[in-house]
C-alpha cells in the first residue's frame, strides 16, 4: 500500500467514528440529561431541607414550618378583613365569640363588636378594591401571653391575652383618598380565643370614632 492509500484509509476511519459518534449522541443525550437533573435536584434538597417545626441551632440551613396555631390566628384576621370588606355582619359573626366586645379608646365602653360593625357599614363604605389594602398580610404581630411577658416594655398593647388566648396586632394602612374621613384605626387588636376548628375573635381594640 503507498503512503497515499494509507492517508485516505485513516481519513475514511476518521470520519466513519465520527459519523457512528454523532448518530449515537441523541440516543444517549436523554440518559445524561436525567442524570444531571438528578444531581441538580439531589444538591437543591441538600441546600434546602424539608420544613420541621423545629430544629436545633447549627450552622447551615434551617427551614422552619409556621406553627399551625399562627397560621389558624392569620386566618381569622384575614377573615375578619374580608367581613369588612364585604359589609357583612352576618360573615363577620362567624369569626366572633358569642360575647366578642370591642373597646374603642380611653373613656369608652366595651360594646359588642357586631353592633359597632353594623352602624360603621351603614355609615362608611368599606367595599374598597384595587392594590391598596388596609393592611399587610405579612405584616400582623402575633404574640402568646408568655411571648408579651418576656418583651416586658419593649412592647406595650392595650390588650393581654389569657393563657390559652392569641394576642394578633395589625398596624393598617388607610386607603388613599382625596378627602373625607378615615375607615380604620391606625391600630387594631385582637384577642384570639381557642375554638374547635380553629380561634374565634374574643376582644377588640381600635381607637375610632364615627365621624
Amino acid at each position: 500500500m503507498t503512503a497515499g492509500s494509507r492517508t485516505s484509509a485513516h481519513a475514511f476511519a476518521w470520519g466513519l467514528l465520527l459519523s457512528l459518534g454523532a448518530c449515537a449522541t441523541p440516543a444517549e443525550r436523554p440518559a445524561a440529561d436525567a442524570t444531571e437533573g438528578a444531581e441538580r435536584r439531589t444538591d437543591r434538597g441538600a441546600l434546602w431541607p424539608n420544613p420541621a417545626m423545629r430544629a436545633e441551632a447549627s450552622s447551615g440551613w434551617v427551614v422552619l414550618r409556621p406553627p399551625r396555631a399562627r397560621q389558624q390566628a392569620e386566618r381569622v384576621v384575614e377573615a375578619f378583613f374580608d367581613a369588612v370588606r364585604h359589609e357583612s355582619v352576618g360573615e363577620l359573626s362567624r369569626w366572633l365569640t358569642d360575647d366578642a366586645t370591642i373597646s374603642s379608646g380611653p373613656g369608652t365602653t366595651p360594646e359588642s363588636i357586631a353592633k359597632v360593625w353594623g352602624a360603621r357599614f351603614k355609615q362608611l363604605d368599606y367595599g374598597f378594591s384595587g392594590a391598596k389594602q388596609p393592611y399587610r398580610a405579612d405584616d400582623v404581630g402575633l404574640f402568646t401571653a408568655d411571648e408579651l411577658l418576656a418583651l416586658g416594655s419593649e412592647r406595650r398593647f392595650e390588650l393581654v391575652p389569657d393563657a390559652d388566648e392569641v394576642l394578633a396586632v395589625v398596624t393598617t394602612r388607610d386607603r388613599r383618598r382625596a378627602q373625607g374621613p378615615r375607615h380604620f384605626g391606625k391600630r387594631l387588636e385582637f384577642v384570639l380565643g381557642p375554638a374547635p376548628d380553629g380561634y374565634r375573635i374574643r376582644r377588640m381594640y381600635e381607637e375610632f370614632r364615627l365621624p
